[in-house]
């Protein structure tokens, strides 16, 4: 049996390689910040798929390229979720070892014409050496409204209002500023697109 791509299906594995080739020449760079990506769901109307999608993202970095930031958000008519993943090159910022990586602070907060309005608290998700001792702490936090329900992943991460302290997956804007400490030390900014 013979499989081909139809035109549009060609034409759209096109376009997200050239995306992700254009994205990756710049994604190393210091104080990078990824350009906007809005997007239609690609199967709109179809039963079971939400009619609309919006992704906003941020990607920054350290001025010492020691640590690299993702941030996440998404919106349809189901769900909302908001991820923001860290990786810090050790050492770095008080982060010298497995044991100081687990009870290292890492905050995103997320800030609207300067105010702040959430701050998410991101758990260790792994912390890996290699043979020559060169090592990185990878920190995680998503928190998801399923239906009106919150969730935060994973164990010991949390997103919460500013105002009220309670839990929140953030309602990021595009021109939002997103903002990383990690044990209390200022180590990024940047513009969520």
């Amino acid at each position: 049996m013979k499989h081909t791509l139809s035109t549009r299906a060609a034409s759209t594995f096109l376009l997200a390689t050239a995306l992700v080739i254009s994205g990756s020449a710049f994604a190393g760079s210091p104080g990078h910040v990824e350009t906007p990506e809005a997007a239609e769901a690609p199967h709109a109307g179809k039963p079971g798929v939400p009619a609309k999608s919006k992704e906003l993202h941020a990607k920054l970095t350290d001025a010492a390229a020691t640590v690299s930031v993702e941030a996440e958000f998404e919106a349809n008519t189901t769900k909302t979720s908001f991820e923001g993943n860290v990786r810090v090159s050790v050492p770095a910022y008080g982060i010298i070892d497995t044991a100081s990586a687990g009870t290292g602070v890492v905050t995103l907060t997320l800030a609207k014409a300067g105010v702040p309005y959430a701050e998410c608290t991101l758990a260790l998700r792994s912390f890996k050496q290699n043979a020559l001792g060169v090592a990185s702490a990878s920190y995680r936090v998503v928190a998801a409204n399923l239906n009106g329900i919150v969730t935060e992943a994973p164990v010991g991460a949390a997103c919460d209002d500013v105002a009220s302290g309670n839990p929140v997956v953030p309602a990021v804007q595009a021109g939002d500023s997103i903002a990383l400490s990690i044990n209390a030390t200022p180590v990024a900014t940047g513009t969520i697109q």
